[in-house]
């Protein structure tokens, strides 16, 4: 049912959209162009009626108070002292001044070698080989490796090499690189 006075669209629908699109911000842009430009200075208005009375303020003090307690002198580089124990495990922060001393440790998840596993407790952190492999616990424990879940594998234990077979005997050979 076409209407033989109106002619067939010659754009296709995204072309009309996009036509529109940019009209439309074309628009926009002029219509804040024009917001910023100022209009003319007016006339001013009528002085306006006076306001209520505010709240009063508070009372200023004017008299000075007696002058407090000397305050405790912050304390220098010097008065600070670490320590580290069992290879950095427990690190201990001492700060001191005069007959005053305060330690706290804290304790650090370092990974520490102890060696071949043998029977006893390790912390979180030490390091031990079992059987070929090295573990690293992952929780304090006094558990065996590759038995529950606090040692982790790190690393896993190689296989041998193959046996030499001194029977093959040869001359040495010179080695030439390219």
């Amino acid at each position: 049912m076409s209407n033989p006075l109106i002619p067939p669209p010659t754009y296709t629908l995204w072309q009309c959209i996009g036509t529109a699109l940019a009209l439309s911000r074309r628009a926009v842009e002029e219509v804040r162009a024009l917001a910023r430009v100022p209009g003319p200075q007016g006339e001013p208005g009528p002085v306006g009626r006076p306001g209520p009375q505010g709240v009063p303020g508070p009372e200023g003090r004017s008299v000075t108070g007696q002058q407090g307690p000397p305050g405790r002198d912050a304390m220098q580089l010097e008065d600070f002292e670490l320590e580290a124990k069992d290879g950095g495990r427990f690190l201990a922060l001492i700060l001191k001044r005069g007959e005053t001393v305060i330690r706290r440790e804290i304790r650090t998840d370092l990974m520490l070698n102890r060696g071949v596993w043998r029977e006893g407790s390790f912390m979180k952190g030490d390091c031990v080989t079992y059987g070929g492999s090295m573990f690293v616990a992952e929780e304090d424990t006094s558990e065996k490796p590759e038995r529950g879940k606090a040692w982790r594998l790190a690393i896993k234990r190689g296989r041998d090499g193959k046996d030499a077979t001194p029977d093959e005997k040869r001359a040495p050979e010179p080695v030439r690189f390219r």
